[in-house]
């Protein structure tokens, strides 16, 4: 059992298995794999102080930590017309228009340091970033999509003279227990093999 706590207060509480389960010891049908370990969540229970609180579908695989989930895709509606590639002149179409630089389908995405910017500019980097089955690959993209949001020093002020800034990075294998990171002052993605 797991309790969720806010404020002193029981907020949620599930109940979680970790490993074998006794109640999936005979079921209906088959695992896709019964070799990995597992995880089994029972039940999920929110308090009513705190209804409203909600689990969402995260169909951009990317984590939200201030906006409301439904706000930060609705906002993506924005940019549909945003792309890799250059755009097409549909203003005037019998008009040679000099396309001056190259990136120009990329030219309304936003910059800023706001959790809506960012969470803007990662889904656009992660949905035309390379996909690989290659470890190196895959972690070297998981790092070159995160510093593209990343928050640098002193621009981004949460109260006068304090600011927020990325300090470090980090992803996972959980198959292999590779630990890898970054930290702001370096940039160079290193490992750590938490096994060891």
């Amino acid at each position: 059992m797991q309790f969720t706590n806010v404020d002193q207060k029981i907020a949620g509480y599930t109940a979680i298995t970790d490993g074998p389960d006794p109640n999936y010891k005979k079921i209906d049908g088959k695992w896709e794999n019964d070799l990995d370990p597992y995880v089994a969540i029972h039940r999920v229970a929110i308090s009513d102080e705190y209804r409203g609180m909600h689990i969402y579908d995260d169909s951009v695989n990317i984590l939200t930590n201030f906006s409301v989930f439904p706000a930060q895709i609705e906002k993506l509606t924005d940019f549909a017309a945003v792309s890799p590639a250059q755009p097409k002149n549909t203003i005037v179409p019998n008009v040679d228009l000099n396309m001056y630089s190259r990136g120009l389908g990329t030219r309304h995405l936003l910059g800023g340091m706001d959790s809506s910017s960012r969470f803007v500019k990662v889904a656009f980097t992660l949905a035309h970033a390379p996909k690989s089955d290659d470890e190196t690959e895959s972690v070297t993209n998981f790092f070159n999509i995160l510093h593209s949001v990343e928050q640098a020093k002193r621009l981004d002020e949460i109260e006068p003279g304090k600011f927020e800034y990325t300090m470090y990075s980090d992803c996972m294998n959980l198959d292999k227990g590779i630990l890898y990171f970054t930290t702001y002052d370096n940039n160079q993605i290193d490992a750590v093999d938490v096994n060891s």
